[in-house]
């Protein structure tokens, strides 16, 4: 059931939940479920955040099951997410992959945080990426590299290659993200399967790239 669960795309699941065919606790249990057991060898994720998830989760069923109109949650209603950890998210660790900022709280959302939030996706947890994203490969992280799902011997890119990395291995269909001008994302850009993934432009300041990696149904 979970398997079938995490191979849906993010439309897909939008509409699993807001049809009432899936409840988000889930839909959020089946992804973190997956997340865990396979970052063990990914190490795609550097932290995860079940417990933010799944009251997440459980709100939004307790709006649906009061009867509140489904299209006042969001596009992303019932959506699992994850977020590089370069990106403020409250109740979360955001250590840039470095140890200096081991231990850092997020006392504030990130923009982009809120807007995906505030849409009604789900995060499960903070994303790989180079140390404070200056890399092409997501080698340099202080928490371990980051392994591109398929093939466990090369890298996925970067400097975000956990969110690569996680959407390409299902361990979510929505990965946030940041672009700028040295960063590669090989399992995105060069996947020829059916999990190969689309970019959507959100944000552009400064000559970087805010950008969402998300399955194609």
């Amino acid at each position: 059931m979970s398997e079938n669960i995490t191979s849906k795309s993010a439309i897909e699941l939008n509409r699993s939940f807001t049809s009432g065919e899936l409840t988000a606790e889930e839909i959020t249990k089946a992804f973190l479920e997956r997340a865990t057991r396979l970052n063990k060898d990914l190490n795609a994720f550097i932290s995860l955040c079940p417990e933010l998830a799944l009251q997440k989760a459980k709100l939004l069923d307790q709006r649906l099951a009061r009867g509140d109109d489904p299209k006042s949650f969001g596009k992303l209603a019932g959506v699992p997410i994850g977020v590089k950890d370069l990106i403020n998210m409250i109740g979360t660790e955001t250590t840039a992959a470095s140890n200096i900022l081991k231990g850092h709280k997020s006392v504030y959302n990130a923009t982009i945080v809120n807007k995906v939030i505030n849409a009604g996706a789900i995060p499960l947890g903070k994303l790989n990426l180079d140390e404070f994203a200056m890399g092409s490969s997501n080698e340099t992280s202080a928490f371990g590299p980051c392994k591109n799902p398929w093939d466990l011997s090369r890298v996925p890119g970067g400097s975000s290659g956990g969110s690569s990395a996680a959407v390409s291995a299902e361990l979510v269909p929505f990965g946030k993200e940041q672009e700028h001008k040295i960063s590669f994302d090989f399992p995105r850009i060069l996947s020829y399967h059916p999990l190969a993934h689309s970019a959507l432009l959100v944000l552009q300041f400064c000559g970087v790239l805010i950008i969402l990696i998300a399955k194609l149904p």
